[in-house]
């Protein structure tokens, strides 16, 4: 279980690499009117063209870590508007702020998120967060209670700002749907599409590496760019991380996305494809995504069942696959 972080000057450690980690892949400043809470007043933001998102963070004495995040290039002098917030206290506990940061029983550190959302619009908060978010769910010791919590991603990992950046966008996505008019726009999606959203789980999932677990969503996001750089649709939806679709527009090759070689996590992953196509007329493919160093006697029994095997290395801060022409051959001819 993680545990919050009160020392205040742990804490003040924690914002400095936070904000350390994002200015290494800003390209610029740029000064702007950031709007909140029905005003707006000017600053300089820090932005980055790789992750599409804008950074201002400010030290409010005896009261927190300001951090504001949002999405789209801003103009000079142009108001923006506010995606989301993940402010830290000075020392101690306070749940009243949207982020806290937490210690693994490892000394592993991980931004946290408590689904405070703010904004003045309604329906947006913690009832929405708790529902739509979906994505590395965990239980913290927060003081002398316990608390259930979005994990944002692991501070120290070479791809913390990967993960900062999918979940402003998951954030932003949740907004949108909620001030639809449509009630369609949430359920229906008539287009084939890797959807960074629906990426992740709904739910606490049982305790596992949460480094690891980060590091999923950005997987099979890779994993859909990949396959869509090849000029083959790629797609997700709530309950499979990744699937392709051939030329006739059939499902062809199911995708599940492992971060871990526990026999437990390896074997679920294979059952959860193999129970995943018997809903399909026509049968697709089944290819688990592993970490390159899966063990030979395993990748036997796995091919035993009828699954493929696809592993994936990490080439600085991106997911590889290696082997991914030779697994889509078919899906390219056909």
């Amino acid at each position: 279980m993680l545990k919050v972080i009160e020392d205040e000057a742990t804490i003040r450690r924690c914002q400095q690499q936070f904000s350390r980690s994002f200015r290494a892949v800003a390209d610029a400043r740029i000064p702007v009117r950031v709007g909140h809470a029905g005003a707006s007043f000017r600053a300089s933001v820090h932005w980055s063209d790789e992750l599409d998102l804008w950074l201002y963070s400010k030290r409010i004495p005896e009261k927190n870590h300001w951090n504001v995040l949002g999405i789209g290039k801003p103009a000079p002098e142009g108001r923006v508007a506010i995606t989301c917030e993940i402010n830290f206290p000075i020392r101690g506990i306070d749940r009243k702020t949207g982020g806290a940061l937490a210690r693994d029983p490892e000394g592993s550190i991980f931004v946290v998120h408590r689904g405070r959302l703010g904004g003045s619009r309604k329906g947006i908060g913690k009832s929405l967060f708790g529902n739509r978010y979906r994505g590395v769910w965990a239980l913290m010791e927060d003081g002398d209670e316990q608390a259930a919590v979005a994990v944002v991603g692991a501070l120290h990992s070479p791809r913390f700002v990967r993960q900062l950046g999918q979940f402003v966008r998951k954030v932003q996505r949740m907004k949108d749907l909620a001030a639809s008019r449509d009630p369609q726009m949430a359920i229906a999606f008539p287009e084939v599409e890797f959807r960074e959203e629906l990426s992740g789980e709904a739910a606490l999932p049982v305790p596992d590496d949460l480094s690891r677990l980060c590091d999923r969503s950005l997987v099979a996001g890779d994993l859909a760019a990949a396959l869509q750089s090849m000029g083959i649709q790629a797609g997700n939806d709530e309950s499979r991380d990744c699937f392709a679709v051939d030329r006739q527009g059939r499902i062809s090759i199911l995708f599940k996305v492992l971060t871990s070689l526990r026999d437990g996590d390896v074997l679920e992953g294979a059952a959860k494809l193999l129970v995943d196509r018997v809903s399909f007329p026509e049968k697709p493919r089944l290819v688990l995504a592993v970490p390159a160093d899966l063990p030979a006697d395993l990748e036997e029994s796995l091919k035993a069942l009828g699954l493929e095997i696809l592993p994936y290395a990490w080439d600085g801060e991106q997911a590889v696959f290696p082997d991914l022409k030779a697994i889509v051959r078919g899906i390219m001819t056909s």
